[in-house]
């Protein structure tokens, strides 16, 4: 089994998928931005899924964002940054969410389904 999971959800506004650690139901690594149908969601998926090369060799689509409360997320910008995946909550030290980016790209093609 992999280091990560993912499960698909539906919102008013389409779909999007979350990274979970295989240990963990609540605990959210990241989102992707959303979808307008199913389909596009499993495809964005299938991609992310097999991007950690691109990603390790072009660290510019990672970016950290400091946030208003002196916190840290990211997010990570692929196929002309029309896909996005995210950190929505935030972490309190950089190196603990670039930890996190680097965790995510050394396992993404882990990711198992949920």
């Amino acid at each position: 089994m992999g280091k990560y999971k993912y499960k698909i959800e539906k919102s008013k506004g389409g779909y999007y998928f979350r990274l979970f650690p295989n240990n963990s139901n609540t605990q959210e690594i990241g989102r992707s931005n959303t979808f307008d149908n199913i389909e596009e969601c499993k495809n964005a998926l299938t991609i992310f899924k097999k991007s950690g090369e691109i990603f390790k060799n072009n660290p510019e689509l990672c970016t950290i964002i400091k946030t208003d409360n002196n916190k840290y997320i990211f997010k990570i910008y692929f196929n002309e940054n029309k896909f996005v995946f995210y950190r929505k909550s935030e972490y309190v030290e950089r190196r603990k969410c670039n930890k996190a980016i680097e965790s995510i790209i050394i396992n993404i093609d882990a990711v198992t389904e949920y």
